[in-house]
């Protein structure tokens, strides 16, 4: 079902006297924007008054065709379209417009003759007044033309306008998304940093329990209660080497060697070069090794004669059980020493005593 027609339009139409055209079914956008294309047009107003002209045009087709055929030479076929659009059918137009050019050239050679002698026919007359009207309707429809084409142009710049409006909208709605995913950027760093400080805190938590700790190792080390350990993680020679290198072994230190198989000869020296005070051992030590510190006078305990304890990368023993147990060695390390020169001194009275057994007997035979 077709809309009303509007009341402008309406308006436009008896303000001069023109024929409205209607067609029999709406257009839809695309048909409207296929009709125009190959026109051009500059917007939607346009586009739908063009494709309405193009729609009009195609309903009027056949019959236009048919007054190119019809019309005589002479008469002007867009007259004869004219007062066809108006409802004429096309020879009535045909016939008043030839009896409109007879009369004219009637007009032409009677000029000198008086108005009232010229008898004009009513049906002439009627097409010449119509004719003047359309005169003044095409001078009025151009001016309507013109004020369409302003109106246009302002909604035009009103459209533009409103585009500039919508790009500034959409800018700063890029903006504000932009805005909106860098907050949450900084959200999630913030967060981020949060779980950092977190940890940190825990560690210097558990940091400064150990420097407590290490401070009361150090006064129990000041007051003589405890002493603090060279740490060897292995009896080879590398292990000397990086320990010595890192922290330094020497003269009076007590080295625990947390493994403390593998060693000999050579790496004890390594030790017995430094002037250490004790060895502890992890684990149980090689017989040459052990010979070569007791012939050095370095004791050798094991980690469960004195134990080792530790607070972080720091080992430390009991200050008074080493020195109990250092007293316990020298007194075994001296007592053993007695028993072998007891042991050799009653080896050289056995062995006097043979020989003097055996000068007796001699002497007797």
């Amino acid at each position: 079902m077709l809309p009303p027609t509007p009341s402008f339009v309406e308006k436009v139409k008896r303000a001069f006297d023109a024929h409205l055209y209607k067609i029999e079914n709406s257009l839809s956008i695309d048909e409207k924007t296929q009709l125009a294309r190959p026109f051009g047009y500059g917007n939607e107003h346009e586009r739908d008054a063009l494709a309405a002209a193009i729609e009009a045009f195609k309903g009027y087709k056949n019959k236009f065709e048919q007054i190119k055929r019809k019309t005589p030479k002479g008469l002007d076929t867009r007259e004869v379209k004219a007062l066809v659009v108006r409802g004429f059918s096309i020879d009535s137009a045909i016939s008043t417009l030839k009896e409109f050019e007879g009369e004219e050239n009637l007009r032409s050679v009677g000029e000198s003759l008086d108005e009232e002698e010229v008898i004009e026919d009513p049906g002439i007359s009627e097409l010449r007044g119509i004719l003047k009207k359309q005169e003044g309707q095409i001078k009025d429809l151009k001016e309507y033309i013109e004020q369409i084409k302003f109106e246009l142009e302002v909604k035009d710049q009103e459209s533009i306008q409103l585009k500039e409006t919508i790009d500034d909208l959409k800018s700063e709605r890029s903006k504000e998304i932009q805005r909106s995913k860098k907050i949450r950027q900084k959200n999630k760093e913030i967060a981020r940093l949060k779980r950092v400080q977190v940890v940190r805190e825990q560690v210097n938590s558990k940091l400064m329990e150990e420097v407590d700790q290490l401070k009361r190792i150090r006064l129990m080390e000041l007051f003589g209660r405890i002493k603090l350990v060279k740490v060897l993680d292995s009896f080879a020679k590398d292990s000397i080497l990086k320990a010595d290198k890192e922290y330094g072994i020497n003269r009076r230190d007590v080295v625990f060697l947390k493994n403390a198989t593998g060693g000999g000869n050579a790496t004890a020296k390594m030790l017995i070069d430094r002037s250490v005070t004790a060895i502890i051992c992890g684990t149980s030590i090689s017989p040459y090794a052990n010979d070569s510190f007791m012939s050095t006078g370095i004791p050798v305990f094991s980690s469960q004669d004195i134990p080792v304890r530790s607070i972080g990368e720091f080992y430390f023993i009991d200050l008074r059980l080493l020195e109990r147990k250092i007293f316990q060695w020298k007194d075994e390390k001296d007592y053993c020493l007695r028993m072998k020169k007891v042991e050799l001194l009653e080896s050289i009275v056995d062995e006097y005593k043979t020989e003097r057994v055996t000068r007796t007997i001699s002497k007797h035979l």
